[in-house]
């Protein structure tokens, strides 16, 4: 069986156009800072990989609590690859309002992700049920 590595991830994650350059079975969303994937290898119904894009552009004003900032004031400044490969690395190689901002941008795009799920349950389903959402700490691909 051939295993995709987090290279494979990494390289998604750096795609310019991820909607027109992945197929349909791999790729759901995007945005400027992340890309929602099907898993190849789901352990449920519904289950996606939320990755930030690599490298991750990083905002020219501050970041609040309570909402983000628009896509289309992206400063030309990024966090570089090699501190997105983990959650381990963007903890200990970025500033921490750096990888709050990265975290902050996951969690509004898991939400986003949550809600579509939820709209699909009830589609094909009829009904819901609780909807998962968390972080691969350890990169399981290596």
């Amino acid at each position: 069986m051939n295993i995709p590595s987090l290279d494979v991830l990494t390289h998604y994650a750096s795609l310019t156009k991820p909607d027109t350059q992945l197929p349909p079975d791999v790729y759901l969303l995007h945005d400027s800072w992340t890309l929602t994937i099907f898993d190849k290898f789901p352990k449920a119904k519904y289950h996606f990989l939320v990755l930030p894009r690599v490298p991750f552009p990083l905002n020219n004003s501050s970041n609040d609590d309570d909402e983000l900032d628009d896509p289309n004031d992206i400063a030309e400044q990024t966090i570089l690859p090699r501190s997105v490969t983990s959650l381990h690395s963007l903890l200990t190689q970025t500033a921490t309002t750096e990888a709050l901002t990265v975290l902050r941008r996951l969690e509004q795009t898991s939400l986003e992700v949550v809600e579509m799920v939820k709209d699909e349950m009830m589609k094909t389903e009829g009904f819901e049920w609780g909807v998962q959402v968390g972080f691969h700490a350890v990169p399981s691909m290596r």
